[in-house]
């Protein structure tokens, strides 16, 4: 099976293979890494419930980071070619929230069916989202911390949705001084250019391949924090996470590796 998942905004390339009355495969994204999946279509051939989930660095499914979503079956007048599978909306009688991610205000029974899956509530106010690395922020501000990546958000991200001006972008947002001041903080430099970065802290050029890992850095630089006395590493079973002060402004900071 080949074909095409799309939301109305990104698509994404789907291959697979029916097994077993399952459908299982791989979802090719723009950036590393891939996502995996295992589809069941209903009786009636309208509805398919898919489990979708990143791949580690080795190509094993992650499946405890699964995120589940259901798709219905497009109608004849609008379905996409090639077999596209298209994400449908609730109706129009759905009313807005004052939660707005990317720009886009997400409809109340969005929020609802988040809260209940994700066990969060979702604070009103604008905020940006990376669904490729998990960062997100308040509009026109810096990072403010990671969470899972490709959670069902709107996207993608504009380019200036963090005011931008240092010319560094990752997966298509224009960072804010104070990211810019944290890989300074890691690295000693941060040269403008169009960067990926992806679940696992993995950096590289656009078009490109692997540069460097940001967790591994943040996690060294977090060691002569530590020997200073100034900062604390901790971790579970979903990841590691640096916690201790921006070098510059002496505010906390966290990296959490999305895994």
């Amino acid at each position: 099976v080949t074909g095409t998942m799309s939301d109305g905004v990104t698509s994404l390339r789907l291959r697979g293979q029916t097994a077993a009355g399952q459908l299982r495969g791989t979802i090719k994204a723009d950036y590393p890494p891939d996502l995996g999946f295992i589809g069941q279509m209903d009786e009636t051939g309208e509805r398919l419930d898919m489990q979708i989930y990143p791949m580690d660095a080795y190509g094993n499914p992650a499946i405890a980071m699964a995120q589940y979503m259901a798709f219905t079956r497009s109608s004849a007048a609008s379905a996409p070619q090639d077999g596209a599978v298209t994400m449908q909306h609730p109706g129009g009688d759905d009313p807005a929230s004052n939660v707005y991610v990317n720009g886009e205000a997400l409809t109340r029974h969005e929020v609802a069916r988040f809260e209940q899956q994700y066990q969060t509530r979702l604070i009103d106010g604008r905020f940006w989202y990376d669904g490729k690395c998990g960062a997100w922020g308040i509009e026109g501000g810096p990072t403010i911390g990671f969470i899972l990546p490709s959670l069902p958000l709107p996207g993608p991200m504009p380019a200036d949705i963090s005011g931008g001006g240092t010319g560094i972008f990752i997966n298509g947002r224009e960072l804010h001084p104070v990211d810019r001041q944290a890989l300074v903080a890691m690295f000693g430099t941060a040269i403008p250019g169009r960067y990926w970065l992806d679940a696992y802290g993995n950096l590289g050029v656009e078009g490109g391949g692997f540069l460097v890992n940001l967790t591994a850095a943040a996690q060294q630089l977090q060691q002569s924090v530590t020997q200073s006395g100034r900062g604390t590493v901790s971790s579970g079973a979903s990841g590691a996470m640096f916690s201790g002060r921006n070098l510059s402004t002496g505010k906390p900071t966290f990296w959490y590796s999305g895994m």
